[in-house]
């Protein structure tokens, strides 16, 4: 006598928020998608801008592809790249807001808060392995914030902050008209222009790659800037 088990498969999977696939998780399917490379910007290389599912899967691209930087100071986010970081995430927000035709972060949130529902016990969550660049991105614009637990629910989105978390802000990428597609240059300068400031900026636009759009001006980005203009 023996028991026979089941042969039923349950499906585990979640529905991507951003398109009709099926995913065991869906962040990491969305992270490496539907948003830039530079999002969660701890899985990322950042010499290859890619972004990588987990952490051993990017020591394994990084010992394959990059053996010669034995430090990782140009491969792995760190100290040296937080300024970088903050600078992309703040031009992303600062192009999503203009395609939204939103004239502040906070028009953004409530956006956010009238278009990106969940049901309930859904809700986008920070966890505590996000609470590192939350601070990062709060300390370097100067928001004030504070962390009330390990885990921070992100509904509604009052808070400039929770843009960040990867379901609202695939959500807003999804609303505007460029949605995933890739930003040419004078689409930038035509949103934010790019000003010199004692030293030549330099943007690049591969799939809202928009480093340093705001450098000097980082969390009053979206006010207006009187600096002489550069030309591209």
């Amino acid at each position: 006598m023996y028991i026979r088990a089941s042969t039923k498969r349950y499906n585990k999977g979640r529905k991507c928020p951003t398109c009709t696939g099926i995913f065991i998780n869906v962040s990491r399917h969305v992270l490496r998608t539907h948003l830039p490379w530079y999002v969660a910007a701890q899985i990322a290389c950042w010499q290859c801008k890619i972004q990588f599912p987990q952490n051993s899967v990017l020591d394994a691209h990084i010992a394959e592809c990059h053996q010669s930087d034995i430090e990782n100071t140009n491969t792995k986010f760190s100290e040296n790249k937080y300024e970088r970081w903050v600078n992309l995430m703040n031009g992303l927000l600062d192009v999503v807001s203009k395609e939204l035709e939103c004239d502040t972060l906070q028009d953004l949130c409530n956006l956010a808060d009238k278009n990106c529902v969940y049901p309930k016990h859904s809700e986008p969550i920070f966890q505590e392995k996000d609470l590192k660049l939350l601070s990062i991105f709060n300390a370097t614009n100067g928001y004030v914030f504070e962390f009330g637990s390990k885990n921070i629910i992100v509904q509604p989105p009052y808070s400039v902050p929770f843009l960040l978390h990867w379901r609202i802000l695939a959500s807003l990428i999804q609303q505007t008209e460029m949605g995933e597609n890739i930003i040419s240059v004078e689409k930038i300068k035509s949103l934010r222009p790019v000003f010199e400031v004692n030293e030549t900026l330099h943007l690049t636009d591969s799939h809202f790659h928009l480093d340093m759009l705001s450098k000097k001006n980082r969390h009053h980005f979206m006010t207006s800037l009187s600096l002489e203009q550069q030309r591209l």
